[in-house]
């Protein structure tokens, strides 16, 4: 319900994303109704991204078929809200970021990946940490956007890991570093073993 988003970002920045829109396969009328938060989460997706063959849709697919039960960590509309309610400044600085790393052929997504298919925890945890560290936009979302979410999900663990039997699914970047997932629930005295195949 807010004003047209071409109205709250500089020209230059609203013409790179009419262009990245176009990739997405966006037209205009519908990037007018973002927010620059929103817009900021959106270009930071990879493009074309079939949500059944990513890891998140196969876990999910499985565990239906199976009948099991499942509990979000987070919902969607939380995750959403947390994008959505960034002030415009940042969101703005957030947004040219993921259009820098689309315009560069998605450098640090590559980066990424490859840590994560080494696995290292170090260079997984290095990446993360080098990502968060590129820029003034980039450091400021790492509060908001990874430690206070690790919180969330530490503590909504906590009563699944008390009933036992739970498989959890946590994206990796919430699960290295002092302020993980994983350092949050050793804190309260939980013994954590990695398991290599």
């Amino acid at each position: 319900d807010g004003p047209d988003f071409s109205t709250r970002l500089p020209p230059p920045v609203w013409s790179r994303v009419k262009k990245a829109g176009e990739s997405f396969g966006l037209p205009e009328p519908l990037l007018e109704r973002l927010s620059p938060g929103f817009a900021a989460l959106l270009f930071s997706a990879p493009a074309n991204t079939d949500v059944a063959s990513t890891l998140d849709g196969q876990l999910h697919d499985r565990a239906a078929s199976r009948g099991l039960a499942m509990a979000p960590l987070e919902t969607i509309d939380e995750q959403l809200s947390l994008f959505d309610k960034l002030p415009d400044p940042q969101a703005i600085a957030a947004l040219v970021d993921a259009l820098d790393e689309i315009a560069a052929g998605r450098p640090t997504t590559k980066k990424l990946l490859a840590a994560y298919v080494s696995g290292d925890e170090g260079k997984i945890s290095a990446t993360i940490e080098a990502e968060f560290a590129a820029s003034p936009a980039a450091r400021a979302l790492a509060e908001p956007l990874l430690y206070r979410r690790n919180q969330v999900m530490a503590d909504r663990l906590a009563p699944q890991l008390k009933s036992g039997g739970a498989f959890v699914a946590i994206g990796v970047a919430h699960l290295t570093g002092p302020r993980s997932v994983i350092a949050l629930l050793r804190a309260r005295g939980w013994n954590i073993t990695r398991v290599t195949p």
